[in-house]
C-alpha cells in the first residue's frame, strides 16, 4: 500500500512490483492534502497488506504525515512500514526508536551529499530476512555448486555500509549493528 501523497520514486516501484507479482496495489486517498486514515484502516483490516510505503513529508503538498498514528495502526494489522524520509530527514528529522518504523530510507542528495547514495535503516530481524538483489564480494558465507548462503549483517546486503569503508558513518538506534 502507498498513498496519494507519495513521490514517484515511492509509488512507481511498488506499482510495478505488484504488477509483476500479481499482488494488489492499494492506494490510500488524500482529501485536501490529508490522508484519509479511515480508508487506510479499512484497507489494512480487510486486506492482507504486507507493506505500507509512506512519505514522512510529501514533496507534492508539504503535508507531514501523522506517523505517530499511522505506524501503530499498520503494526496492529501486521503490516510492515517503510518511511520515505527524503523530505522529512532534513526538514523534520526523525527518531526511529520513538516512531518505530520497520524501515526508514532517504537519499544522500537531500542531505547535500552526492547523487546515488542513500541510507536504509531497518530493524535487524527484518534486514536478516531480506534476500540480496545485488551480488558482490564480502557478502557470501558459503558457496556450493547448487547453493550459496549469505554472510551476516551488515555484509550480506551490499547497500549497507561496512566497517572500515569510506562511506559515511551511520548509527542505528535499535537492534541493527552500527557501522564502526
Amino acid at each position: 500500500m502507498v498513498t496519494e501523497l507519495e513521490h514517484h520514486s515511492d509509488y512507481v516501484p511498488w506499482q510495478q512490483l505488484c504488477k509483476k507479482t500479481g499482488a494488489a496495489f492499494l492506494v490510500c486517498p488524500a482529501i485536501d492534502g490529508e490522508l484519509d486514515l479511515d480508508v487506510m484502516e479499512s484497507q489494512l483490516r480487510s486486506r492482507h497488506v504486507r507493506l505500507l510505503a509512506i512519505t514522512q513529508v510529501s514533496n507534492l503538498t508539504g503535508t507531514r504525515t501523522p506517523l505517530s498514528e499511522i505506524i501503530p495502526l499498520a503494526h496492529r494489522y501486521g503490516t510492515e512500514v517503510l518511511v520515505d524520509g527524503a523530505q522529512g530527514i532534513l526538514h523534520v528529522g526523525t527518531n526511529v526508536s520513538a516512531e518505530d518504523p520497520d524501515y526508514y530510507a532517504f537519499s544522500g542528495h537531500k542531505m547535500l551529499g552526492p547523487t546515488g547514495i542513500g541510507v536504509l535503516y531497518g530493524k535487524k530481524e527484518l534486514l536478516e530476512r531480506l534476500e540480496p538483489v545485488r551480488y558482490g564480494g564480502g557478502m557470501v558465507d558459503i558457496i556450493e555448486e547448487k547453493e550459496t548462503s549469505w554472510g551476516r549483517l551488515p555484509h550480506r546486503l551490499p547497500f549497507v555500509c561496512r566497517p572500515g569503508s569510506t562511506t559515511p558513518k551511520m548509527r542505528s538506534t535499535r537492534s541493527a549493528r552500527p557501522c564502526q
